[in-house]
């Protein structure tokens, strides 16, 4: 028998060697490559600067050539990164006046929608890993010079307040747009941790300043607003990744190093919920203070064209009560609420009858008109009118019988036997327990079958309240409203001869 011997060499040759490290090469060229630009160039966001871009637009008709507006763009381009010092990377560019005039006409009130956020994202697309864009418009109505001012964050897609100057001459257009840009400029955190109603946060290129006191490190007790925002793999905005957190505040305590520790105040038990992750960033932004007045606008979940007319607000104290009484909301569901920088947040109570309804906190520097969302409790409002009113003739019951039974028990001491048998009548004939009872039962079944006609969501919110006050009514019945009065006004009533 033949056999075959077969020799395996487990040593791979000269050629193996080398297409396996061309293939390895090739795979990390593939990877370094196919990394995102904005994931390549981060850097830790405490020693991030801002990339801020100045983007000017020019009035018509103007006493000045192109060559003068060039020089004060160069001005004003100067001057602003000697103002920013490490802390801005600072680019300037044309634009068109109708590009400006859309932004400058932009509300400012709300979340974006889906469309304007898309819109804001196309915007901030333009300029590369932009995290501020300022537009400055300038227009001359003789003899005077205006500077218009807007800043837009990329991050939050958050407009700021329009700044204005007026001027006389040229020659002050560059140091008033680097003084606008500074006034309007709102520094931007990460929010580290959130718990019990305290949050840590970290500002963007905060170890780039070495001053104790720097206009991008607000001052204790600024206030910021709150964003979350999602991103996808890419490092994009997602689709409706932006939310903008409703009636939520951190106010800033204590600066450590690096670090700040600011107090969350919300109308929310827990406003920015769980911990951020590589995608969802939560992100505070700087609210400048503002001396105006607030129009509050109150409207039904249900119906939110329908105003909420004759709500109570009420301030909280330096007691942490609300005692101070601003007034009722009008026709229209609307009251204003003075603000002031010397206070920049007010707490407020809204009540409908008996019922603390919510409590909004307002900051000088909220937008002109906020609107709030209310449960529409019309049905618990009604119930707790009948209640009222049940409760009232309760008490009158409970106080006519017990003067029927002195009255009795005087008659029957001076054998007055007809006077006696008269008062225990009216006495019998008074409204029972179980009238009040059958009353309480009836007005429940016919508020019950009210809330059916409402929104699933809203007769949940409103069902346990309703039924909470019918409880307590029909406890307090059944305490006072014993039988024991009347049996022993018949007993002593029993110990008198019939008369007939």
């Amino acid at each position: 028998m033949n056999f075959q011997t077969f020799s395996i060499n487990t040593r791979p040759n000269y050629r193996q060697k080398r297409n396996r490290s061309v293939f390895l090469t090739t795979l990390f060229l593939l990877t370094v490559t196919s990394v995102p630009t904005s994931l390549k160039a981060q850097q830790p966001w405490e020693y991030s600067p801002y990339n801020i871009y100045l983007l000017d637009s020019w009035g018509v008709d103007l006493p000045v050539g192109e060559q003068t507006k060039e020089a004060i763009r160069e001005n004003f381009l100067k001057q602003c990164i000697n103002t920013g010092g490490p802390l801005w990377e600072v680019q300037s560019q044309k634009l068109s006046p109708a590009e400006t005039f859309h932004i400058y006409n932009w509300e400012n009130t709300k979340s974006p929608t889906l469309k304007e956020q898309e819109a804001l994202q196309g915007i901030s697309q333009k300029y590369p890993l932009s995290d501020k864009l300022f537009f400055i418009h300038i227009e001359y109505n003789k003899p005077i010079w205006k500077i218009s001012l807007r800043e837009l964050d990329c991050h939050t897609y958050r407009f700021s307040l329009v700044e204005q100057q007026e001027l006389v001459h040229t020659s002050l257009i560059a140091t008033a747009v680097t003084r606008l840009v500074k006034e309007s400029f709102s520094p931007l955190a990460k929010i580290d941790d959130y718990k019990n109603k305290s949050a840590t946060l970290t500002f963007k290129g905060i170890g780039l300043i070495t001053e104790e006191t720097h206009f991008a490190l607000p001052p204790t007790g600024s206030l910021l607003t709150a964003t979350i925002r999602k991103n996808n793999r890419q490092g994009t905005l997602q689709p409706r990744g932006l939310y903008q957190v409703p009636w939520t505040y951190l106010q800033v305590t204590k600066q450590n190093q690096h670090k700040t520790d600011s107090l969350v105040v919300s109308s929310a038990g827990r406003p920015l919920g769980s911990r951020a992750n590589r995608r969802t960033q939560k992100l505070a932004q700087f609210l400048k203070p503002q001396t105006k007045k607030v129009l509050l606008s109150l409207r039904s979940t249900y119906s939110p064209e329908t105003p909420l007319v004759g709500y109570h607000l009420y301030r909280v104290g330096a007691e942490g009560i609300p005692n101070e009484f601003i007034g009722a909301t009008d026709s229209q569901g609307q009251i204003r609420l003075p603000t002031t920088p010397d206070t920049p947040l007010d707490l407020y109570y809204i009540k409908h009858g008996a019922i603390h309804l919510a409590k909004i906190p307002v900051a000088a520097g909220s937008p002109d008109l906020q609107q709030v969302l209310l449960v529409d409790d019309a049905q618990r409002l009604a119930a707790e009118g009948f209640l009222h009113s049940l409760h009232n003739k309760l008490i009158e019951t409970i106080a006519h019988r017990e003067l029927l039974a002195s009255q009795i028990r005087h008659a029957t001491e001076q054998k007055q036997k007809e006077l006696a048998y008269q008062l225990l009548e009216k006495l019998e004939n008074l409204p029972s327990k179980n009238d009040f009872i059958r009353t309480l039962r009836e007005r429940q079944i016919e508020l019950n079958s009210n809330l059916l006609d409402l929104p699933e969501e809203t007769a949940q919110k409103l069902r346990p309240k309703i039924l909470t006050m019918f409880e307590h009514t029909r406890q307090e019945i059944n305490d006072r409203l014993t039988l024991e009065t009347l049996t022993q006004a018949q007993k002593l009533v029993a110990s008198l001869k019939d008369p007939n």
